[in-house]
């Protein structure tokens, strides 16, 4: 099977939308995979190899989603409500 790039704008595109959910959803990764391999035409056995990891992964991409949550609400507080921000209301 050849790659022309008709199938990398497929890839390409289904990889963009996919990846902006993947992050929320706990365990998403798999599913995502699935569909982006589907939409390539690619064998679905292949992702029986990454079965074995995606817990690891899945973890990482939780911790840094989760991080990334944070970090902006800190930031979008700080600028919202000054320097006081984190000056808790009796």
């Amino acid at each position: 099977m050849t790659l022309d790039p008709t199938l990398y704008g497929t890839i390409i595109v289904v990889g963009t939308l996919v990846a902006v959910g993947t992050a929320a959803i706990p365990g998403g990764g798999l599913l995502m995979l699935a569909m982006t391999v589907a939409a390539a035409g690619l064998p679905l056995e292949g992702i029986a190899l990454i079965v074995a990891i995606d817990p690891i992964l899945d973890m990482l991409r939780t911790m840094i989603n989760a991080s990334g949550d944070v970090a902006i609400a800190t930031l979008m507080a700080r600028i919202l409500e000054g320097p006081k921000w984190f000056v808790k209301a009796p």
